[in-house]
């Protein structure tokens, strides 16, 4: 996930888009997890 970030921040002219739909396809269990936790600990 950060070398993607680092992709999407620095080079987002270079984004695969079908490259995104599978992280977020892949990672979204995780990514709904970690909000759930920042939002208990703000």
């Amino acid at each position: 996930m950060v070398a993607f970030r680092n992709i999407a921040i620095h080079q987002y002219t270079k984004l695969d888009m079908q490259i995104v739909v599978s992280i977020i396809e892949k990672d979204l269990g995780f990514f709904r997890q970690f909000v759930k936790i920042a939002l208990i600990l703000t």
